[in-house]
């Protein structure tokens, strides 16, 4: 692989890097999974600061963000195009090299925070999916508020109002997170 890995992070899960190498993965599906991935520690860097007792599966929510898209080396159209044959796809593709269910789903419900309740963690690899360009999505943080608000009883709009602050700070790096995926 001959890629610049500015956003590799330490964490980056060795697990997944090798099965992208070994799916011979196209430089860019890889860089954006990589800013995705950068972008969900932070998030969850934040949370830890904001909220230390907010209970979070740090290891599903940085596998979830490492392989949400995986799915778009078998539906290539997907890498240019809109679409969503790749959730399925990736899915599928997880289970087949051997990730556990719980891990492999993220590929299936990283777009789908819209059309059916999902957990928390789950909620986060769709946001980390947004945020990285700096694209906010009011409905999504809202749900993320809720959760949070409800699993640590505390109000909705201070909830609303610390991830606000959270999530615009992470957004100011887009630029450069966008440039480094082209």
């Amino acid at each position: 692989m001959d890629i610049d890995l500015k956003y590799k992070h330490d964490t980056f899960p060795a697990i997944v890097l090798d099965l992208l190498n070994k799916l011979e993965a196209p430089a860019r599906l890889i860089r954006h999974l990589f800013v995705v991935h950068f972008t969900a520690i932070n998030i969850i860097e934040n949370f830890k600061r904001e909220w230390n007792n907010l209970d979070l599966d740090e290891q599903s929510i940085l596998l979830g963000a490492a392989t949400h898209d995986i799915g778009k080396i078998r539906v290539t159209q997907e890498l240019n195009q809109p679409g969503s044959k790749h959730l399925s796809e990736g899915e599928k593709l997880l289970l087949e090299n051997d990730f556990e269910p719980k891990f492999a789903r993220f590929a299936r419900t990283h777009e789908n925070w819209r059309n059916e309740p999902l957990p928390l963690d789950d909620l986060l690899v769709s946001l980390s999916d947004e945020l990285w360009k700096g694209k906010r999505v009011n409905d999504l943080e809202e749900l993320i508020c809720k959760e949070i608000a409800k699993r640590l009883n505390e109000d909705f709009w201070n909830i609303y109002m610390q991830l606000g602050k959270i999530l615009e700070d992470i957004a100011l790096g887009s630029d450069d997170r966008i440039a480094y995926q082209k």
